[in-house]
């Protein structure tokens, strides 16, 4: 624990600056960010829907759900029988997941009032589907790359996770669940904690 500190305290004291500029920009922007928020996500529900997109988004959300991470690793530890990497992955997705309930109850947003599906228990600002599934999948493309599967394997499963981990995003907008600042929060804090898991695992050679 102290070694991660210590190798990642630049980027603990970005996320710590990121925490307080969100907290300032709810104070100061509040109305003018909800205003904008508002207006994408009435977009989205009230031109873009249909049922085909809907069932499709809906596969993708749980995709980043924290069952379906679990299930990963469970599968990818019978198949592989890795415990190096499935402990990189379940550490990295598990700090993760603390770090945004932290900002979550921080912060304190309330989710959107219309969606396309229930509506999840915790605060709405930042998305957490989306920084679990940047820091669970991009994991997950740092270890392929540096694995000895052959290259043209590696550029399709890397293709492959980059699109899912966008999609995620788009998903939690499409389905009504997230604002659009709550989703690009998401993303931003999700890569922070993701480049710090990779540089710690470089740093420590492990």
């Amino acid at each position: 624990m102290k070694k991660f500190i210590s190798v990642n305290k630049y980027y603990l004291l970005t996320i710590v600056l990121l925490l307080l500029t969100f907290i300032q920009v709810k104070r100061y922007f509040s109305y003018e960010l909800l205003t904008f928020d508002l207006f994408i996500h009435d977009h989205i529900l009230y031109n873009l829907v249909s049922n085909g997109l809907t069932s499709f988004f809906k596969v993708i959300t749980n995709m980043g759900s924290v069952y379906f991470y679990i299930i990963c690793l469970i599968i990818l530890l019978v198949v592989y029988k890795n415990k190096k990497n499935i402990l990189k992955l379940s550490s990295s997705l598990l700090t993760a997941y603390l770090i945004n309930l932290v900002i979550k109850f921080i912060i304190n947003r309330k989710r959107p009032l219309t969606s396309l599906i229930s509506v999840p228990w915790d605060p709405s600002f930042p998305s957490g589907h989306v920084i679990c599934g940047l820091v669970f999948y991009g994991t997950l493309i740092y270890l392929v790359n540096n694995s000895d599967i052959k290259r043209l394997k590696k550029v399709f499963i890397t293709i492959f996770l980059v699109i899912i981990i966008l999609l995620i995003g788009v998903s939690r907008l499409y389905l009504g669940v997230h604002y659009l600042s709550d989703v690009c929060a998401g993303y931003l804090v999700g890569l922070l904690i993701l480049f710090m898991f990779i540089n710690y695992f470089k740093k420590e050679n492990i």
